[in-house]
């Protein structure tokens, strides 16, 4: 049925400009173009068979030969191939387009007038100058109060950051509304609308990375700045990245206007990397220049600028060959480690506690706040990265989640190891700050003795949790890695175990150690700081692995010691120590007497300043604690916390023993009596004499 109704209308088109012929007296009328277009589409004979029903059926599409697979270094060394013919193709016309599309611009401009166009240029920019001035004044007041505000604690700081961030945006949107609002009003013809905008742009992308590099590197006001450097530092580095945000911003402004003005793509694309050419001879130039001045910090070495400087031209080179496949990891592995190092210092300097600190403890995450930051931060640079890498290689992300293809394999285990590494980095760095944290807390004296034996048990079992976490985290994560590259670890794990057990019948003392430090360490035995004896080693007890303890004696030894040989532990730095004093007195001794005294001489002691705060008890007398023979043997006693005993100790020998003195209590000393009874006189002298020591020899 079709087919009748379409040739009847055929035949009726064809029929209408015959009679139409016909019928005119005058010469007929020239068709349309469609009609003429339409006439020689039915008189075609394809159509002319479909329309008789004898056309015959249509072959069936050839079906392509299969292309072989190619990774991306094929297509990335492809790419390069076409890009050099492209290349080859543009350089020739490239004044050609240039000067064309200038010209497009100009005659705009002429119809119009180049001072009226002028004067809209200058009114579209001075309207934005001129509004983000009013703002700026507008808020003069308040910029001198947040800028002179202090800047003491972190939150402080923070707040402090976060209204300079407001008060940059402020001026830039001002401006940014100023000129683009009066942009849309002023009657520009298309081609300098298009032009005018893109200026525009670019030049409020300029005025965003200059408020940007004042807020980061703060010239002339260190305490404002979010990177910290030296002054001489910064006074360097932020004319030069003014320059570079101004190069950088002009070349994007004329590579976008060349577009506009309807010069090609590769064209425009031409002109950028000219400016970018002119970038990376200035940061070449920047580098030695920083070689060649002192600015109080160390300066770079020689290899270190000729390896920067040679980096940079193989950006450029990579760039002008098209060789984007070996661009993106040249970046990633040149600017990565940049960013990651800038970021971590202006996140610690931000949160730090207290005043700034000089040197590279400066950089060491303050707290877990500023560690949760710093590797935040870390993994996001490092995702960004790796998505730039997927993107420079040609592969997509739904490619690598379905795993279709060689490279998107190859990628997934990349981007999975890369995933598991940063991971397990961002978990272990909160963790050891963490507990980095709560030990350096813990070395703070405390005179509540409930919160100092806490705190001394934390200063003891925080580095071992510290230690075997590490392992843990070491274990697990070579064990995903392994995984993430096609090894099966069950084997590996049924091994480990085995292995373990052979491990441990073969290494039972390694096992003793390791066992007896944990149940030391549950039962308190020690703590890190303490004063301990365990059999013929004694000490302050300094540091332990999982099994061994390190003693420090009091002349400077060291004993290593393992927990399986431990033994007995006498614990000397627990609560209190009760330390005695001994004397030998003459027999006949008053002992009523020598009891007044020796309480008169601790009432002193427990009020001396210096001692005061040592003692528990004062100094007391026990009584006679055996006779010699040489006389009497008393005992004094007190109560002192530990490991101040040493002190009172030497301070009560000396005191005793003058108020001893001074009151005729005689110490006893070694004397020989002899007795000479139903002698005469001359016999007793003798048997005196002879009792006598023979006198030295002369010499």
């Amino acid at each position: 049925m079709r087919r009748p109704i379409a040739a009847l209308l055929a035949a009726l088109i064809l029929a209408v400009p015959a009679a139409a012929r016909e019928a005119a007296p005058a010469a007929p009328a020239a068709l349309p173009a469609e009609v003429e277009q339409l006439r020689a589409l039915l008189a075609s004979p394809v159509v002319q068979d479909w329309l008789s029903g004898t056309a015959a059926a249509p072959a069936a599409p050839a079906v392509p030969e299969a292309e072989p697979e190619q990774d991306f270094l094929d297509r990335g060394f492809a790419r390069v191939a076409r890009h050099r013919d492209r290349l080859a193709e543009t350089i020739p016309r490239a004044p050609g387009e240039i000067a064309a599309g200038l010209a497009a611009l100009g005659h705009e401009a002429a119809e119009r007038g180049w001072a009226v166009t002028i004067l809209m240029v200058a009114v579209l920019v001075g309207s934005g100058l001129f509004v983000e001035w009013r703002f700026l004044r507008a808020t003069r007041r308040f910029r001198k109060h947040v800028l002179g505000s202090a800047e003491d604690t972190v939150t402080e700081r923070l707040g402090k950051l976060a209204l300079r961030i407001m008060l940059a945006l402020g001026a830039v949107g001002s401006f940014s509304l100023a000129s683009l609002g009066v942009l849309m009003l002023l009657p520009l013809p298309p081609l300098a609308f298009g032009v005018a905008a893109r200026v525009i742009l670019s030049v409020i992308a300029f005025r965003v990375l200059l408020y940007a590099f004042r807020i980061l590197v703060a010239p002339g006001a260190p305490e404002r700045r979010v990177i910290p450097m030296p002054d001489a530092v910064a006074d360097f580095w932020f004319p030069r990245l003014v320059a570079f945000a101004g190069v950088l911003m002009t070349g994007v402004a004329i590579a976008q206007s060349l577009s506009v003005l309807g010069v090609s793509l590769p064209v425009h694309l031409m002109v950028g990397f000219a400016f970018f050419v002119i970038i990376g001879i200035l940061n070449i130039a920047w580098i030695w220049q920083r070689r060649a001045r002192d600015l109080g910090t160390p300066q770079p070495t020689l290899a270190g600028a000729v390896l920067w400087s040679v980096y940079i031209v193989l950006l450029f080179a990579t760039w002008l060959s098209g060789a984007l496949f070996l661009l993106a990891p040249l970046l990633v592995a040149g600017l990565l480690p940049l960013a990651i190092g800038l970021v971590n210092r202006a996140v610690n300097h931000i949160l730090r506690e207290g005043p700034p600190v000089e040197g590279e403890a400066a950089y060491r995450p303050p707290s877990v706040l500023a560690a949760a930051i710093e590797r935040g931060a870390r993994l996001v640079l490092v995702i960004a990265s790796a998505f730039f890498l997927l993107r420079a290689w040609g592969i997509t992300l739904d490619e690598v989640v379905a795993g279709e293809g060689r490279d998107s394999v190859i990628a997934r285990v990349i981007l999975y190891l890369a995933a598991v590494l940063v991971i397990f980095d961002f978990a272990w760095h909160l963790i050891r700050t963490a507990i980095d944290t709560w030990v350096e807390r813990a070395q703070d004296p405390s005179t509540d003795p409930d919160e100092a034996r806490r705190r001394a048990r934390l200063r003891t079992l925080l580095p071992i949790l510290r230690n075997v976490l590490q392992g843990i985290f070491a274990v697990v994560g070579v064990m995903m890695g392994l995984a993430a590259v096609g090894v099966d670890i069950a084997p590996l794990i049924a091994g480990a175990g085995i292995a373990g057990v052979a491990i441990g019948f073969g290494a039972q003392n390694m096992v003793k150690d390791i066992i007896s430090g944990m149940f030391y360490l549950l039962d308190d035995a020690f703590r890190v700081g303490e004063y301990i004896v365990a059999g013929n080693a004694k000490g302050t007890v300094e540091s332990f692995s999982l099994r061994s303890i390190k003693l420090r004696h009091h002349r400077g030894a060291v004993y290593t010691i393992p927990f399986g040989s431990l033994g007995a532990i006498q614990n000397l730095s627990r609560d209190w120590v009760i330390d005695k004093l001994e004397f030998t007195v003459a027999f006949g001794t008053d002992m009523a007497k020598v009891k007044k005294i020796v309480k008169k001489v601790g009432a002193a002691l427990w009020e001396d300043p210096d001692l005061a705060p040592s003692f528990i008890q004062p100094l007391k007398l026990q009584g006679v604690d055996a006779i010699a023979e040489r006389g009497l043997v008393i005992k004094l006693k007190f109560m002192a916390k530990p490991g101040e005993q040493f002190m009172i100790r030497r301070r009560a020998y000396v005191a005793v023993e003058e108020a001893f003195l001074e009151n005729g209590i005689e110490l006893a000393f070694p004397t020989v009596r002899v007795r000479a009874e139903d002698l005469p006189p001359e016999a007793a002298a003798a048997a005196a004499r002879a009792a006598l020591p023979p006198p030295a020899a002369a010499s």
